[in-house]
């Protein structure tokens, strides 16, 4: 379901990012997360607002589908649906 279309410019000293889109993820662990999908100058990636934190997860290259990663926490989507994973855990979401 996406929660609506929006544009937000973040900056900071080197930082500028557009964020174009935000869509809400339901998961079988019943993990609630909003995803908003930024483009930097020469990154993209994936802000995800998982019980009131948010995290930024830059895009890694995937043969099939989206995939932004960071430390152990990887969100891979394709169509509406994707995989959450944190510690180790995998989930699977979707959105309408």
């Amino acid at each position: 379901m996406a929660a609506g279309l929006f544009t937000a410019t973040l900056t900071g000293p080197a930082v500028s990012a557009t964020a174009q889109k935000s869509f809400i993820y339901r998961c079988d662990d019943g993990t609630v997360l909003t995803a908003g999908y930024l483009r930097f100058i020469r990154l993209q990636a994936a802000r995800l607002t998982i019980d009131g934190k948010t995290i930024v997860l830059p895009q890694r290259r995937s043969a099939d589908g989206g995939r932004y990663a960071r430390g152990r926490t990887q969100f891979w989507i394709k169509g509406r649906s994707a995989t959450l994973t944190r510690q180790g855990k995998t989930t699977y979401c979707e959105t309408n």
